[in-house]
């Protein structure tokens, strides 16, 4: 039994495991399967399956296929991120938790990965707030970076995740300055959570 789609380079799976689950007078019932991987192309897989029995003569059929749908997916480890403390009109100060890895789990190539912030607002005196301007986001994992802002969807410079096994790539975050805002906890619960997605 062989699969067989016609991407270049074409993909082929030959002599899957296949079982004889039940055997008649004069037939036989296999059943075979294939692992089929995320990444694997969208398009139609044609299937072959060839039969030859004891006295030589030779059965198969080619007429079956089936599609394989695309798929856009991807994980994010660690799913959320924080910065250490700091003063006001402190600069260049990574996350604790960079980088953050985008895995991509999909069949479809990710052209670049995007970063909606929004400003965070003080936990005790929401009246404070530290811009989404003040944070930026890069791939290199240097102090200047993409500059985000508010409730605005940034594209992170030379992103990408084409699919294939083991596709990633470390988004580090870096906040730029901090302004001169009371001493509390800043965070997303009440103007929003930030939003990180490929394309």
């Amino acid at each position: 039994m062989t699969v067989t789609g016609f991407t270049n380079p074409v993909i082929t799976y030959i002599d899957m495991a296949c079982q004889n689950l039940a055997n008649g007078t004069l037939t036989a019932n296999f059943t075979c399967s294939f692992p089929m991987k995320y990444y694997d192309d969208s398009q139609r897989y044609d299937i072959n399956v060839t039969v030859r029995d004891i006295s030589g003569v030779l059965a198969y059929n080619d007429t079956e296929f089936f599609n394989y749908n695309s798929l856009k997916a991807w994980t994010l480890t660690p799913t959320s991120f924080s910065f250490p403390s700091a003063n006001p009109e402190s600069t260049d100060i990574a996350s604790i938790q960079n980088p953050i890895k985008m895995n991509n789990t999909g069949n479809e190539d990710i052209s670049t990965i995007n970063v909606t912030a929004y400003d965070l607002a003080g936990t005790t005196d929401p009246s404070y707030f530290i811009g989404a301007g003040n944070f930026s986001v890069n791939i290199i994992n240097a102090a200047s970076g993409d500059i985000l802002s508010n409730a605005t969807e940034i594209p992170v410079s030379g992103s990408s995740l084409p699919s294939g096994p083991l596709s990633v790539e470390n988004l580090y975050f870096w906040l730029e300055y901090v302004p001169n805002v009371i001493n509390q906890i800043y965070d997303t619960s009440t103007l929003g959570q930030w939003i990180i997605k490929g394309e």
